[in-house]
This record gives structure tokens, sequence and C-alpha cells, in this order.
């Protein structure tokens, strides 16, 4: 939730901006309950609650599917639309509260809370993931600098920084299967240019150094 097909209860039918919003809306009451419920049995301090989606509107469905807002791009797509969700944390007394704007992703997800819960994770496997709990507790700045972009194994786009190279095109209103590889790579500054409108390509050469390969592959020696 939300997500086509959409329901609601009674009770949250008809508040704001259609069904799409009665949707949202029962949804912040849902995790209000389990919040308070952590917190009368006194176990929210010992709780690491996360709230965020795996990607952006289902545009093909039209309204129902939900809305990126200013940014381009939808589900199906490694735009900022089809990518760029919000995120919240919450654990009391050991989440710092505030409004953060440094770069992280789900991948992340998996060593945070391996740290959070005093695990160590296997030592079999490369992780493209970081610890981001220096983060969340207000110690450290973000630990990730750099984000790839996969669809499947072809390397859709990448980002270093504020600035993200794109290799690939797709049409956010088709969904799937529509990639067609750029002739030239274009490339984005996301932190003045969250709709990407301004290809940047020809005027920073230098940012785009090393091309990538359509497959990334992991051998051991």
């Amino acid at each position: 939730m939300p997500h086509v097909p959409l329901f609601a209860s009674e009770e949250f039918r008809g508040r704001e901006r259609g069904l799409y919003g009665d949707v949202v809306e029962e949804v912040d009451w849902g995790v209000g309950q389990v919040q308070e419920t952590l917190t009368d049995e006194e176990l929210d301090e010992n709780t690491f609650v996360v709230f965020t989606s795996d990607n952006g509107p289902w545009v093909v469905m039209d309204q129902p599917g939900g809305s990126a807002g200013l940014f381009f791009g939808a589900k199906a797509t490694s735009y900022e639309g089809g990518v760029r969700e919000p995120a919240i944390f919450w654990m009391p007394g050991t989440v710092k509260p505030g409004v953060i704007s440094k770069m992280g992703g789900t991948l992340d997800l998996l060593p945070t809370i391996s740290n959070m819960a005093g695990t160590s994770l296997p030592e079999d496997r490369l992780y493209n993931a970081y610890d981001l709990t220096p983060v969340l507790t207000g110690e450290d700045a973000g630990p990730r600098k750099e984000l790839i972009y996969y669809h499947g194994t072809r390397v859709f786009a990448a980002r270093i920084g504020a600035y993200e190279a794109v290799y690939y095109s797709n049409n956010p209103q088709v969904c799937p299967g529509n990639m067609q590889k750029l002739d030239k790579p274009r490339l984005f500054n996301l932190s003045v240019d969250p709709s990407e409108r301004f290809d940047l390509a020809e005027e920073h050469p230098g940012e785009i150094k090393i091309p990538l390969r359509d497959t990334c592959r992991h051998e051991k020696d």
C-alpha cells in the first residue's frame, strides 16, 4: 500500500486527493498504531522502525498509480522519479531526530540493521552496501558516496556525489522493457536539477571519465 488496486477502509474514504490520498491516510494511521503499541509495551527504544518504498509511482496506471512530483521518471526506470524515495527511521534514544538529504539505498538496510542488532554479516560475499548508523545517530557524514543503477546486468546509470551519468534511456510511460542505449552519456547535477532536465555532459566532460560496460561481473582469483 498504496499500490494498484487501491483499497481504503470506509472510515478513511473521502479524506483528500481521491482514493490514493485515502490509502495514504490509512497507511499513516496504521504506522501510528504500530508506534503507539511499541511505546505502550515499552519496546520503542529497542525496536528499529523503517518506513520506505521500493520504487516510484506506476504512471501507466494514471492517477491511481501515484505521482513523483517534480522528479522525472517512474516505476521501472532509474531516473529520480523511479528510485528516489523518502525513508523514515524511528528508534527513540538512538535515531537522532532531523531531516537528512544524504545518499542512501535499500541495499544499505542489511548492514545497518545488522549493526543495530549487534550481529555480523557473512564474510563469504561482497556487499554493495553501507552501514548508515553514523548518519542516523548524528555522529558522522554519510558513508555512501556512489550508487550504481542496474537493470538486470546492465548499468543504466551511475551516480557519484551530486552527479549522475545516464547510459540508457527509457520511457516512464512504458513498463517494462523499453531501454535504449544512448550514443553519448547524459550528465545531470541532481543537487540543482532533480528533475533531470539539463544535460551537462558537454559542459563537464571531466565528470564522465570511465565508460561502464553493459554487464558487471565479479570473479574471484
